[in-house]
């Protein structure tokens, strides 16, 4: 309907009336009048806080096709203010609101299809919608599309095309995209290397640059290798929450790289880092609750923090909460759950938990006994430089489980692991060799 509103009026009104003018021009039917009263309800102004009465009159006003409507009544949707929290409901008012061509909301409409959130994924639909917002000049779409071109999401993997729409929303002083950015001049993507200009990128950005400028001191690319310039960096990012920073920061205070060892520094970063769920700090965090190192020794906390690790995929906690299993420590014995961590662990590839699951199937722990898949899990192992599986294989030449009895080649396989200080093969090699000596 045409508007009625008169904001001459409403402007010199009294502040006491105001809301009474709006309620009696939005009973009329206008538009204006609907949205600004849900914005009072919304917002306590001029009447007491209310979101579900904030959500019927946006409702009202977004019928009517106010685009800013239909952005507040998707937001409380989004967020279940005022009405049940329904993300299906959030992007059908978004999508409303994008097809008027508001940029904001084009970019969140991409963003919904991106993550499928409220709306089937669908990479393509996402590339639509951010190219629209960016072309509209949008820096955070612009940065959005640049990730899915350099991602190959909804459109083949472009570098050069990236490299464009960084450069676009880097100039408006998008972090991100300076990061990005700056990346992509590290390693040459979509450009020529150029550690300058990506050392000048990682500067201007924010944390995200501070850590990028540590991994270059770390790594010494484009710079000198320096351990403390990295640390310093990595200080800077850790400080303002960056879960990767604190977790390098932490690490080298637990491997005292280019700072004192220190393990209660160690534990206080990497717990930060931990607790904004990176994989690796929960997995050493837990290494050193298990050991005591940098905070009392505890088997539960070891535990908590392996299990969350374990289901991140980080097959070295899989393999040590298996462990934990195996032994009972921090919780009940389960064989059971050891094999099926070990196994999640093997098949990744890490040499201990294939020993570990080799050592299962020998003995017949959680798993009836199978020499035959022992001594393969051994070889997977063994091929990593495994001390441990090796002195294991030679064990089953020397006594002959799953294979013909062989000291000659038990002797091989214990000398590998005695090369490499496994001290029950250098006890195997002394026995065996007092043996051959009598023989």
């Amino acid at each position: 309907m045409e508007n009625i509103i008169d904001w001459t009026k409403y402007e010199q009104a009294p502040e006491e009336e105001k809301v009474s003018l709006l309620k009696s021009w939005a009973e009329q039917g206008d538009s204006d009048a609907q949205f600004e009263l849900g914005v009072c309800y919304q917002d306590g102004d001029g009447v007491e806080q209310d979101f579900s009465k904030a959500a019927h009159w946006f409702r009202l006003a977004a019928e009517q096709g106010d685009e800013y409507a239909q952005i507040n009544l998707g937001l409380q949707y989004k967020n279940g203010e005022g009405v049940e929290k329904n993300t299906k409901e959030a992007f059908r008012w978004f999508l409303k609101a994008a097809e008027n061509g508001n940029a904001e909301v084009q970019n969140a409409v991409g963003t919904m299809y991106d993550e499928g959130d409220g709306v089937k994924q669908d990479y393509g639909e996402a590339c639509k919608w951010f190219r629209m917002a960016a072309n509209q000049g949008l820096s955070i779409a612009q940065c959005n599309l640049g990730k899915m071109y350099s991602q190959g999401k909804g459109a083949e993997k472009n570098y050069a095309e990236a490299a464009h729409w960084y450069i676009l929303a880097a100039e408006q002083g998008d972090g991100e995209a300076q990061n990005n950015l700056g990346h992509m001049y590290l390693n040459g993507l979509g450009c020529p290397v150029d550690y300058s200009e990506a050392m000048r990128l990682f500067l201007m950005s924010s944390k995200q640059g501070d850590l990028n400028i540590g991994l270059m001191y770390e790594e010494g690319e484009g710079v000198e290798k320096d351990a403390r310039r990295a640390i310093e960096w990595y200080r800077k990012a850790a400080e303002q929450g960056n879960p990767d920073a604190q977790f390098k920061l932490g690490f080298m205070y637990f491997d005292g790289n280019g700072v004192e060892t220190d393990d209660k520094q160690a534990a206080y970063w990497l717990k930060k880092a931990a607790e904004q769920g990176d994989a690796r700090a929960q997995c050493i965090l837990a290494f050193m609750y298990y050991n005591g190192e940098g905070v009392e020794k505890s088997f539960s906390e070891a535990f908590r923090w392996y299990k969350l690790s374990a289901e991140q995929g980080e097959a070295l906690a899989q393999c040590q909460l298996g462990l934990m299993y195996f032994n009972g420590e921090g919780v009940e014995v389960d064989y059971t759950e050891t094999m099926r961590l070990y196994k999640l662990a093997a098949e990744q590839g890490y040499d201990n938990a294939q020993n570990n699951l080799g050592d299962m199937y020998l003995n017949g722990y959680g798993c009836p006994v199978d020499y035959s898949e022992a001594m393969r899990l051994f070889l997977l192992s063994s091929k990593q430089g495994c001390a441990v599986a090796e002195f294991n294989i030679g064990t089953m030449y020397e006594v002959g489980k799953g294979v013909e009895k062989d000291i000659l080649l038990a002797l091989e396989w214990y000398r590998k692991a005695a090369d490499k200080g496994d001290e029950d093969a250098q006890s195997a090699l002394e026995r065996l060799g007092l043996l051959s000596l009598k023989q």
